[in-house]
């Protein structure tokens, strides 16, 4: 009896594991086929941010990524490159803004990082240069020196 009772287990579990198998191989056929048919566009739209983002045309690298984020949103990368291609036109609030949801994605991101300090420089090379506006003398040239070193290090920042 025992034994009879063990074999029916033995087989219920055969059956149920070759079940959830064959589910999960039409489950997973069925996303690759999603795959296949939205991936194609995909890896153009990313090819072409990638390229005008080589190529230093910010702009047109903007509109790709914000496209990419669209269907791909939680996508550090894409940010990133986002947050740089802002950061280049001086937008530096939006870049900002980028680079952190870059973090926040993946907190390990030490580019972002990188970069999101390189927009905290320019910022306060903005801030020194307002300040300078203010002052004069001993005061004002002291303020020309750091903002020249912001200026520097944010340069050596972007190379």
């Amino acid at each position: 009896m025992r034994e009879s009772i063990m074999k029916k287990t033995s087989l219920f579990f055969v059956c149920s594991l070759v079940a959830l198998s064959l589910t999960g191989c039409a489950s997973l056929e069925q996303t690759q086929l999603n795959e296949k048919a939205v991936k194609p566009d995909m890896l153009v739209l990313i090819e072409n941010a990638n390229q005008a983002y080589t190529n230093k045309n910010w702009v047109e690298a903007e509109q790709g990524y914000r496209e990419i984020i669209k269907t791909m949103n939680r996508d550090e990368f894409s940010y990133f490159r986002l947050g740089n291609t802002l950061l280049r036109q001086g937008r530096l609030d939006e870049a900002e803004d980028e680079l952190l949801y870059a973090i926040e994605l993946n907190p390990q991101f030490l580019e972002a990082r990188h970069n999101l300090s390189t927009v905290y420089i320019l910022k306060a090379e903005k801030q020194v240069q307002t300040m300078k506006k203010s002052v004069s003398g001993d005061q004002r040239q002291a303020i020309e020196r750091k903002a020249e070193w912001l200026r520097k290090a944010a340069s050596e920042s972007l190379q």
